[in-house]
């Protein structure tokens, strides 16, 4: 029993998919040659394809090879074995659901974009997106370090002029502060 939540919570971390999603999972969903799943019965009622990274790969080919039916993952309450599961590694306050977040929050850190996150989680807004994606100290760090790697690769930041005053530059000038102007 553990082995299959620890597989279906990778399998989740991994791929973003809901508990639902997860639970009803069959064999001929997953394309091992190409790489992607389609999930069906969504709760948006659209289907997605997920392309697979080699983690959820992995898992996923064990898994196959051990299973005796079409269903992947054959746990039939999954809050109560993920939650003794979570007892067992000593982890606390931590829900199923809490990896769908972690997803996003590590595929957002690892630079994907708010769309790509959307497509891959199947949320139908980036609001949505953004309620499940978490900055964290080590992604905001890297954000700010990419502006300084950039400053050095361009050489010295421009002042962004509006283009109403970029036709005259008189008006234009008069719109950079003095000491910006003196700076370029």
């Amino acid at each position: 029993m553990d082995s299959w939540v620890e597989a279906s919570s990778a399998r989740r971390r991994y791929a973003g998919m809901r508990r639902a999603e997860v639970l009803s999972l069959r064999g001929n969903q997953i394309d091992f040659a190409l790489g992607p799943i389609l999930v069906q019965r969504t709760k948006t009622g659209r289907d997605r394809i997920i392309p697979m990274n080699s983690t959820v790969r992995e898992t996923l080919a064990a898994i196959r090879q051990q299973a005796e039916g079409d269903q992947v993952f054959p746990i039939n309450d999954v809050k109560r074995s993920f939650a003794y599961a979570c007892v067992k590694a000593k982890i606390a306050d931590f829900r199923f659901h809490d990896l769908r977040h972690t997803a996003a929050t590590r595929l957002a850190d690892l630079g994907a974009d708010a769309f790509q996150i959307a497509a891959i989680l199947g949320h139908s807004s980036i609001q949505m997106t953004a309620r499940y994606t978490h900055a964290t100290s080590d992604g905001l760090r890297r954000a700010m370090q990419s502006l300084a790697v950039n400053d050095k690769q361009v050489g010295k930041i421009s002042p962004t002029i509006s283009p109403q005053f970029a036709a005259d530059g008189q008006e234009a000038n008069a719109q950079i502060p003095e000491q910006v102007r003196l700076a370029s």
